[in-house]
């Protein structure tokens, strides 16, 4: 993962975790948030632009944190 984003700082919630970083022209945000023991949703979100996301590397993310 650390070759995907660009080292940022982590802003951590009471709940969750929030990274930021930058993979050429895509501004990734990546949020994992505790819900219980057992869940814990992750949300991968790579945006181009206001209006223009990329799910396909968004989805090759996830694949990667899920390995």
């Amino acid at each position: 993962m650390s070759s995907v984003l660009t080292r940022v700082p982590v802003n951590e919630t009471g709940c969750g975790t929030e990274k930021r970083g930058r993979k050429g022209e895509l501004e990734v945000t990546v949020r994992i948030e505790r819900v219980s023991a057992s869940v814990t949703p992750v949300d991968v979100i790579a945006k181009k632009n206001v209006v223009a996301y990329d799910r396909t590397f968004a989805k090759q993310v996830l694949d990667a944190m899920a390995k």
